[in-house]
C-alpha cells in the first residue's frame, strides 16, 4: 500500500478530543449515548483504555463476544470524572509522543480476534476512535464533534482489512470488488475467501462489482464501518451487510 498512516495527527485530534471531554457538563457526562449502555463518560473512558493498550502488554480478544465484555470490563474499572479522562489521555499521548515516530510503520503487532496489525493500521485505528466516539458524545450532547476527512484515508488504506474478523458467515462465500472514490482518491475494497483486502495489485485496475461515489469522508466512515449514521445508498448497505457491527 502507497498510504501509510502515521502518528502525527493524533496529538492534535486527541486535544481537541480531550477539550471535548473537558466542556461537559456533569449532567452531560451522564447522558446515555443513543444505542449505546455508556454515557458520555464512559465513551470517554473507553477510549482512554484503548489508548492504554498501546502501552503495556493486555489481553487480545479471541472473539467478537470476549472483545465486547472486555471493553465493558475495562470501562467498569475506570472511576473518574470526564476532566480526570481527559487528563490522563493527555498524559498517555505524551509519553507515546517520543517513541512513536520511531517505530517502523509496517511493523506487526497483535489485535484482536486472533488478528495482527501493522503500526500504521493502529495509528488509524486510534484515529477511527477518536471519529466514532466523539460522534457518540455528540450524539448524547448535542456537542459538535467533527473530522477533517483528509485524516481518515488510513482507516481505508490500512485499517479495513482486520475487518475480515467482523465478516458475517455467509459472506465467506462472497468474492466482490468495491470501488471507493474518496475525496482522496479510489480505494479498491475485495470481500473474498473470508478475507478483507484493500488496493491489491490484482484489483485496482479491474471493473468493480459496485462503485460507491464518497462526498463526505467522515459521514461516510460513521456509516460504514462503524454503522453509527444511516445508510441510504444501496451499494454501501450491501457492504455493511457483509460485516457485523463493529
Amino acid at each position: 500500500m502507497s498510504f501509510q498512516q502515521s502518528f502525527d495527527p493524533l496529538p492534535v485530534q486527541f486535544a481537541r478530543f480531550t477539550a471535548l471531554l473537558r466542556s461537559l457538563t456533569p449532567q452531560e457526562e451522564a447522558a446515555r449515548v443513543p444505542g449505546m449502555e455508556w454515557d458520555a463518560r464512559e465513551v470517554g473512558v473507553h477510549v482512554l483504555t484503548v489508548l492504554s493498550r498501546y502501552l503495556s502488554p493486555t489481553e487480545r480478544a479471541a472473539s467478537r463476544a470476549r472483545l465486547a465484555a472486555l471493553n465493558a470490563e475495562d470501562v467498569s474499572a475506570v472511576d473518574r470524572t470526564a476532566a480526570e479522562v481527559a487528563d490522563q489521555l493527555d498524559a498517555t499521548i505524551a509519553q507515546l509522543a517520543p517513541v512513536a515516530p520511531s517505530i517502523p510503520l509496517d511493523m506487526l503487532r497483535e489485535f484482536h480476534l486472533g488478528l495482527t496489525v501493522t503500526v500504521a493500521a493502529a495509528w488509524a485505528n486510534l484515529l477511527g476512535e477518536l471519529l466514532v466516539h466523539g460522534d457518540d458524545i455528540s450524539r448524547a450532547t448535542n456537542r459538535h464533534w467533527s473530522m477533517d476527512g483528509e485524516l481518515l484515508e488510513g482507516i481505508w488504506r490500512n485499517l479495513m482489512p482486520v475487518a475480515s474478523g467482523w465478516l458475517r458467515p455467509e459472506a465467506h462465500a462472497v468474492n466482490e470488488l468495491y470501488r471507493l472514490n474518496f475525496p482522496f482518491g479510489p480505494v479498491a475494497l475485495r470481500i473474498a475467501e473470508g478475507e478483507v483486502r484493500v488496493d491489491h495489485p490484482d484489483d485496482v485496475d479491474l471493473p468493480a462489482d459496485h462503485t460507491i461515489h464518497v462526498v463526505d469522508t467522515a459521514q461516510f466512515t460513521l456509516q460504514f464501518p462503524y454503522r453509527r449514521a444511516c445508510i441510504l445508498d444501496p451499494s454501501t448497505a450491501l457492504l455493511a451487510t457483509r460485516f457485523f457491527d463493529i
